[in-house]
């Protein structure tokens, strides 16, 4: 698959998460008005909530041996030209402090002056191997 739009970024994550047996949700988030003329807030963790919510199953370690729980996954996926919002960035730094594995999955991550790409932007194969692992890392991206 080739990942040129968000739209392909975040089915191919989707795939791969359902792969790995991961379980996750679209997230969407927002405000409408209702028929009263009231507001009303949707989405998990409005305003900010990351696009991809769910989970993974981790087995704990030795004091806990055989004990699964479910560890919270957040993904904020961002086309080229996305901007990730400060309510989205403090979401995810906040998942992250909570025990989460979050992060923020670019198409092509913008870059800083020093050429580096942001240090929670992910490639798709971040989120491949920190769904697997349970952290990322700094792999890099063929999107052939």
């Amino acid at each position: 698959m080739k990942i040129v739009t968000e739209a392909d970024l975040l089915r191919a994550v989707l795939l791969v998460a359902s792969r790995l047996g991961a379980k996750l949700w679209r997230n969407n988030v927002g405000v409408l008005r209702d028929v009263r003329g009231g507001y009303v807030t949707y989405g998990v963790g409005n305003p900010g909530g990351s696009d991809l919510i769910g989970y993974r199953t981790v087995t704990v370690t030795p004091e806990m041996v055989g004990t699964t729980i479910a560890q919270f996954v957040a993904l904020e996926v961002k086309g080229s030209r996305g901007r990730v919002s400060d309510e989205q960035r403090q979401f995810v730094r906040v998942a992250r402090a909570s025990g989460a594995l979050a992060g923020i999955v670019w198409v092509d991550p913008p870059r800083h002056t020093d050429g580096d790409p942001p240090s929670d932007g992910w490639m798709f194969e971040d989120v491949e191997i920190a769904l697997w692992n349970g952290r990322s890392t700094s792999a890099t991206v063929d999107k052939s």
